[in-house]
């Protein structure tokens, strides 16, 4: 049976980001750590497009078991606004 839980406000968020920061330059391997400030955005600042949405997307999936609905994805535009959402959503457990 697979249950769904909060992501414990005591996980470690700097982990999160971290792993964050590892799917970015996955998708984005152009860019540096330093192009990657909490709140510059992903869009318009560094020129990520809907694809590496996605990617970005499905990483988090695999690497975290959060999906992001389309629908959300399109207002996680920085980094912050990722570790934020996966912090405040159910992540599926089995």
């Amino acid at each position: 049976m697979t249950k769904t839980t909060k992501m414990p406000e005591t996980q470690n968020a700097d982990a999160l980001r971290e792993i964050l920061y590892e799917l970015i330059l996955d998708v984005a391997p152009d860019l540096t750590r330093d192009d990657l400030a909490p709140d510059v955005d992903l869009r318009y600042d560094l020129g990520l497009d809907s694809i590496d949405s996605l990617n970005i997307a499905n990483g988090i999936a695999e690497r975290i078991g959060l999906e992001i609905p389309e629908i959300d994805r399109t207002s996680l535009r920085n980094v912050q606004a990722l570790l934020d959402y996966i912090l405040e959503h159910p992540v599926a457990t089995t």
